[in-house]
């Protein structure tokens, strides 16, 4: 079941960067013990407009699925909401005005888990290698972060698919 939390309500109409295209929204389980946290929506966003939607996500979700996972199961979010341009990484100013809606919503979550999809996120908790698990303080709170390589990778090159699975049978166990 994707349930999406009531901050959705001010990302729809957040006007805080020069962005300012259409948002993607966060969903999933509102008490879930794992947050998976991506860069930022693709250019196409999905009519639903719920992130981790397009198929550059199906093979995370294809490795739960396999692993006997429920994907309804986890908090699916993102650092920032707005597509960039050419699909390039978020810059400082926009990490800025979108950090309030991933600390709100990790605040609410409270995830005992944080999965980093990518080294751009990994560098927002600190964490800069692959396969690694690292306790963070984020607000307040002793949460374990871990980095995993962004699905995209794992869709150009598929013989990395076992790691991955397995790894993130490691985490979610």
């Amino acid at each position: 079941m994707k349930v999406s939390i009531s901050l959705n309500h001010q990302v729809k109409s957040c006007n805080d960067c020069q962005l300012n295209s259409p948002k993607s929204l966060s969903w999933g389980d509102k008490t879930a013990k794992i947050m998976f946290i991506g860069i930022n929506p693709s250019q196409k966003i999905e009519a639903d407009r719920l992130c981790f939607q397009s198929n550059t996500f199906g093979k995370m979700f294809q490795a739960l699925e396999e692993l006997g996972a429920d994907t309804k199961d986890y908090f699916y979010t993102n650092i920032i909401r707005c597509a960039t341009p050419d699909n390039r990484e978020p810059d400082e100013g926009e990490i800025l005005s979108c950090s309030r809606f991933l600390d709100q919503e990790i605040t609410k979550v409270n995830p005992r888990k944080i999965v980093c999809l990518g080294k751009f996120v990994g560098a927002q908790f600190n964490i800069a290698d692959f396969y690694t698990g690292v306790d963070v303080f984020k607000l307040g709170q002793k949460r374990t972060a871990y980095l995993l390589p962004h699905p995209t990778f794992v869709n150009r090159f598929p013989a990395n698919y076992e790691k991955f699975k397995k790894y993130l049978g490691y985490i979610i166990k």
